[in-house]
């Protein structure tokens, strides 16, 4: 009698009979989906999905693809700063605000410019930062590529864009997908998995010149209060580029609080003899040859 009365009331040995106490499995899992979703953005692991337009900075794009597939091992995920006005502190740790690249900076910096045609749209006078400064791991350490200031103010809008459209806040990580004419860097970038084959010899025409990009990107380092520019890749990585001007060795004197930089060479289109003040780091001071003879990185 007891065998058929429990036999008869298969509950009765079951909590999962309570609906109180189970949950449908479909339940579960959209229950984790959510949790997922709501989790988006806040690690590394689990970024937000981040889609930036090209179009307009083409060339400005396969040189970010660039780092990211042949510098940066094919890392698409990045992190969004996380205060406000920390692009601008990235933008100075980086070096680009001493704009290295600027045709009068380039003997100074020991840099180049891949197209020195004047012109918004043609002159690489402008400083493209990858990681770019509106990233965490933006800044000191940023590579620093040749670029138009054409193309820089078309990715800057289509950055604010990307973030906005993708809901990508302030501290949040994200995962970059580029879309539009894509290049072929960065087709080899997005692949599954990335291409790494192309960054071998990576050559290819940008801004109006046919260049290899192993030797157009640098890194800053300051060296005893200047700001020095290494390239990072190719065959003179970890180098400082040689002058292609010859810039006599300047002398310095006081006058007051300031040191006063002489030069031998006549002063051109109005220049003002640079002025540095003695409580201020030298960025604008400039190394001699013997000097980079013994800069290491």
């Amino acid at each position: 009698m007891l065998f058929k009365y429990l036999i008869g009331r298969p509950c009765l040995l079951s909590l999962f009979c309570s609906p109180a106490l189970a949950a449908p499995v479909d339940n579960l899992a959209d229950e984790a989906a959510l949790i997922t979703r709501a989790d988006r953005g806040s690690v590394k692991s689990n970024p937000k999905d981040a889609t930036f337009d090209v179009t307009g900075w083409k060339d400005i794009s396969e040189e970010d693809c660039y780092v990211m597939l042949c510098l940066k091992g094919g890392e698409r995920t990045w992190q969004r700063i996380d205060t406000p006005g920390l692009n601008e502190v990235n933008y100075k740790e980086s070096g680009a605000k001493a704009v290295p690249f600027r045709k009068d900076q380039v003997p100074k910096r020991h840099t180049g410019q891949i197209n020195p045609n004047p012109g918004v749209k043609s002159e690489t006078n402008s400083a493209e930062e990858f990681p770019w400064e509106s990233m965490a791991q933006g800044g000191s350490g940023a590579n620093l590529l040749p670029a138009t200031r054409y193309q820089q103010n078309q990715q800057g809008n289509a950055i604010k864009t990307g973030f906005r459209r993708s809901e990508v806040n302030l501290g949040e990580w994200f995962r970059i997908t580029f879309t539009g004419d894509l290049g072929p860097i960065c087709q080899a970038l997005q692949r599954d998995p990335p291409d790494t084959s192309i960054c071998k010899n990576p050559e290819e025409s940008l801004f109006g010149k046919k260049i290899n990009l192993n030797n157009w990107v640098w890194y800053m380092a300051k060296v005893g209060g200047s700001l020095v520019y290494y390239h990072a890749a190719g065959d003179s990585k970890g180098k400082v580029g040689k002058r292609t001007i010859p810039i006599e060795t300047p002398t310095l004197h006081s006058e007051g609080y300031k040191f006063v930089e002489e030069r031998s060479e006549v002063v051109k289109n109005g220049d003002l003899t640079p002025i540095i003040s003695v409580d201020e780091d030298f960025e604008n001071g400039e190394l001699t040859e013997a000097d980079l003879e013994i800069i290491k990185p």
